[in-house]
């Protein structure tokens, strides 16, 4: 299986309110994108909302690396309640 077979679709959706690149990215590597994405976005801070399991796991680092990586101010919020509570 080549390499362009084993990426997943990416998916970009543009919402009301939000600058004309604000949109929603999945996919294989997508996290280390964000740094990129974000900077194009803002020159402030930004928020990273997460819960105290994908913490733990350590699945955050991907998305907190990619904004340092970049230059990018972040907080970092891990009070998000999991479905189902």
């Amino acid at each position: 299986m080549s390499e362009q077979d084993k990426k997943l679709p990416e998916l970009s959706i543009q919402f009301p309110g939000t600058k004309p690149n604000g949109r929603i990215r999945f996919g294989l590597g997508v996290a280390a994108q964000v740094g990129s994405e974000i900077s194009d976005m803002t020159d402030g801070r930004v928020l990273v909302i997460t819960d105290r399991t994908i913490m733990s796991l350590g699945v955050h680092k991907d998305v907190t690396d990619a904004l340092e990586k970049h230059g990018i101010n972040f907080d970092l919020f891990d009070g998000v309640l999991p479905e189902p509570h």
